[in-house]
């Protein structure tokens, strides 16, 4: 009974001292993917001979190379550079994903320029990015997770749409549906060039022309410059040029004087978003629109 109880033990360790060799090598493969590199990235290559950037220890402006120890970087893990203090980041050609969390809660975070390449970008992707108030989005991209340019509500914690941020993309990609179903802004084009959709089917252009529909000005009494809301040029009209100047200062294009800002916010929320704008084109179109509109201020 001894010997059989010996030989029982013996046979447990020597198994569990192969479990723990196992465990020792898989460990050593794993730490072996993760590696550092000047003090920066860290990253793992996949079986396919490529690298995902899978954490970050950096801050300001970060410019991903598109090769790490001779592999291709093509993705960005999820929550790799979450919480850091980067500013403004550039994703190289041949990166095809960036995953949930990537950037969440990137306080400082003000631009970032995506690669044509890029597919995926992923759930919460850029939550919680509040100085983070325009991006275009590759033509290529055909998912975008929930939350991924959304935040956080002061109050609940819940997830929510942000309404101060642009999209841009191309006229009928997956970026405008995506924004159209989520109440994003979305811009045809890039901020240097770009068309604004509107419910009415169609767009105001980046060079101040108006939409191609037919439209009648609310006139003003005669008064002093920015006095109503609404007219945020200041000509005494209220019409689509004051809504084109609504949806440019809630995209953070240009500077906006406590004045103007008061003056663009039609609902008086306190906030300056798209749907200003569209009351103001409501109005000049003679629909339903905030009866605030056109009240001195």
């Amino acid at each position: 009974m001894i010997r059989a109880a010996a030989a029982a033990a013996i046979i447990l360790l020597t198994s569990i001292s192969g479990i723990a060799a196992q465990s020792e090598a898989l460990m050593a493969e794993y730490e072996s993917e993760i590696i550092t590199l000047s003090s920066q990235f860290e990253y793992s290559v996949q079986p396919e001979m490529t690298v995902r950037i899978v954490g970050f220890g950096g801050s300001g402006e970060v410019g991903v190379p598109d090769k790490i120890g001779g592999y291709s970087v093509t993705g960005v893990g999820t929550e790799a550079f979450m919480n850091s203090g980067v500013t403004k980041v550039t994703l190289p050609e041949g990166v095809v994903f960036v995953g949930s969390s990537a950037f969440q809660g990137c306080g400082e975070l003000e631009a970032v320029k995506l690669p044509e390449s890029l597919k995926e970008i992923g759930t919460c992707c850029f939550c919680g990015c509040m100085k983070l108030k325009q991006i275009v989005i590759p033509k290529n991209v055909t998912y975008i997770g929930d939350g991924a340019f959304g935040r956080n509500d002061d109050e609940t914690g819940e997830l929510c749409s942000r309404s101060d941020i642009v999209l841009f993309g191309e006229e009928g990609s997956y970026a405008q549906e995506y924004a159209m179903q989520n109440n994003i802004q979305f811009f045809i084009g890039t901020p240097d060039n770009y068309r604004i959709p509107n419910e009415f089917g169609s767009d105001t252009d980046s060079d101040g022309g108006t939409p191609q529909i037919t439209i009648t000005p609310t006139k003003l009494d005669s008064a002093a410059r920015m006095a109503y809301i609404g007219d945020v040029d200041g000509d005494t009209f209220i019409t689509s040029a004051d809504a084109l100047a609504v949806l440019r200062i809630s995209a953070g294009i240009g500077n906006a004087t406590a004045e103007e800002k008061t003056v663009c916010d039609i609902n008086g929320d306190g906030f300056i978003t798209a749907g200003d704008a569209l009351d103001i084109l409501r109005s000049s179109a003679g629909l339903s629109a905030s009866e605030r509109i056109g009240s001195r201020i």
